[in-house]
């Protein structure tokens, strides 16, 4: 790991997570000296990535400080680690990391800062970034990642900012969805004539192009319902989830175990053993785990799937 080629050095590193955890030990200590002192990127790149998926804690100082590196993917591997462990020591560091960023810019670090803060419970910067999603200037898939940010970190005192997102016309319907996502986590049950109050008004569209074209904003709506006691809703949710149309299984089943329906169940192992789209089939498996509560809410907050997952198909049980 010391002396070979750059691409023979990263492959080493990686392999290290398949010792057993009393042989990783020396390993690791030899990758947090890599993250600060080497050269090479990608190898500090790695090597940050490696020791958080060791969880190697010894290490949190290291990965920490690569916040401040000067390439893009070691700090995004850095954010990477300390997703994985779960660090309160990453929530001041990343907080002054996004107070010094250009939230103008498509950087993929944002998104992925303010996602780990939201997963952190770090509500203190939520008034920061409501003053960026609000800024024109601000790109679009930070806006969006800090919209889901409220959600996740429980800031409750965003719901009136949330809602008038969720009930402006003008706004893009991904991120009245993002919204209405957020709404739902953070459990104000008065919320919920509001978020119905936008759902009649999609049952009500007699162009099915357009009530298409609200598809995500309607699961979400479901699912946020759901979430807040309104079992009204289930049946509809339930029916989405055998649609013709394979996307839209996709998203109705991935809100189903967002939503936690243990009712469900029967539905969600029908399509894992039947349903024709791949993309369906394990969409169906993670529902169930989350209902089981051996899964974790990392990806839930992708309103549309890609296409790709949504429509790959072959028989059931196969690659």
């Amino acid at each position: 790991m010391r002396y070979a080629a750059a691409s023979e050095r990263k492959r080493a590193i990686r392999r290290i997570t398949r010792l057993k955890p009393e042989e990783q030990e020396s390993f690791l200590k030899l990758l947090d000296e890599f993250a600060r002192e080497d050269l090479d990127p990608s190898v500090r790149e790695a090597s940050v990535r490696t020791m958080g998926k060791a969880k190697y804690k010894a290490g949190t100082k290291t990965i920490v400080a690569s916040l401040g590196d000067e390439r893009r993917e070691v700090r995004l591997a850095a954010i990477s680690a300390l997703s994985e462990l779960e660090s309160d020591e990453a929530k001041a560091p990343l907080a002054d990391l996004l107070k010094q960023a250009d939230f103008t810019e498509s950087d993929p670090t944002l998104g992925a800062a303010i996602r780990l803060l939201g997963k952190l419970k770090h509500k203190e910067i939520a008034p920061f970034l409501k003053e960026k999603a609000e800024a024109e200037s601000t790109e679009t898939a930070v806006r969006l990642a800090i919209v889901l940010y409220f959600g996740r970190a429980g800031a409750v005192e965003m719901n009136d900012y949330l809602m008038s997102l969720v009930h402006d016309d003008d706004a893009e319907v991904i991120t009245r969805a993002y919204a209405v996502n957020s709404v739902g986590k953070l459990k104000e049950k008065s919320r919920v004539p509001g978020l119905r109050e936008e759902l009649d008004k999609i049952r009500s569209l007699a162009n099915p192009r357009e009530r298409a074209r609200f598809s995500a904003l309607k699961l979400q709506l479901l699912t946020a319902l759901v979430r807040l006691g309104d079992d009204s809703v289930e049946k509809e949710l339930l029916a989405a989830a055998r649609d013709d149309d394979a996307r839209v299984r996709v998203r109705a089943i991935g809100q189903i175990g967002e939503a936690r329906m243990e009712k469900a169940r029967p539905l969600l192992q029908y399509i894992i053993d039947y349903d024709a789209s791949k993309g369906a089939r394990q969409a169906a498996i993670k529902a169930l785990k989350l209902i089981d509560g051996d899964g974790e809410d990392e990806d839930d907050d992708e309103v549309e799937p890609s296409a790709n997952a949504a429509e790959s198909s072959g028989t059931p049980g196969g690659g």
